[in-house]
């Protein structure tokens, strides 16, 4: 029990020290985590974009495939909409 107490202590000791030298040291990376955030948003967006492309195509192949079983799917007013 007396070495579950003094590790806590020697943890909250580094964990004050971590702290009082984040507050010290500029946040040199700031930018760099930016531009990665940006990065991550833009191909997060370009799969989204891309998933719905590929979810178009399956829909048009359906609907190519299954209008000769019913004809009047063709007369339905389905539209696509552009991200």
């Amino acid at each position: 029990m007396l070495l579950g107490v003094v590790e806590r202590r020697r943890r909250d000791k580094i964990n004050s020290w971590i702290q009082q030298l984040s507050q010290l040291v500029p946040d040199c990376f700031a930018e760099e985590r930016r531009q990665a955030e940006v990065f991550l948003a833009l191909n997060l967006q370009q799969l989204i974009v891309g998933m719905i492309m590929y979810e178009g195509c399956l829909i048009n192949k359906l609907l190519q495939h299954h209008s000769v079983s019913f004809p009047n799917i063709k007369n339905r007013n389905i539209r696509f909409v552009e991200i």
